[in-house]
């Protein structure tokens, strides 16, 4: 059986490459863009120690009612998915 052994810091740089970055980012505001009906939310992306990542978060009082009352952004979740 053969092994395989992945070079870490040519993984590293696709992940972090603009392309993938541009898509994380597309995803981020397509899942605001969904939860926006009854509220503000905001996208953060950044590279953080191992990966990119992105973070949809309320942006004000009347977001984080509308996610506790009728889970606007959880159910958003799946604009992200294309």
């Amino acid at each position: 059986m053969a092994k395989i052994v992945f070079n870490k810091g040519a993984v590293y740089e696709l992940i972090t490459s603009p392309e993938i970055m541009a898509d994380i980012t597309r995803r981020a505001e397509a899942i605001a863009d969904a939860a926006n009906a009854d509220g503000h939310h905001v996208v953060h992306v950044e590279i953080g120690k191992r990966r990119p990542r992105a973070a949809v978060v309320t942006a004000d009082f009347k977001a984080a009612r509308a996610e506790a009352n009728r889970q606007n952004l959880t159910r958003a979740l799946g604009a992200g998915r294309g």
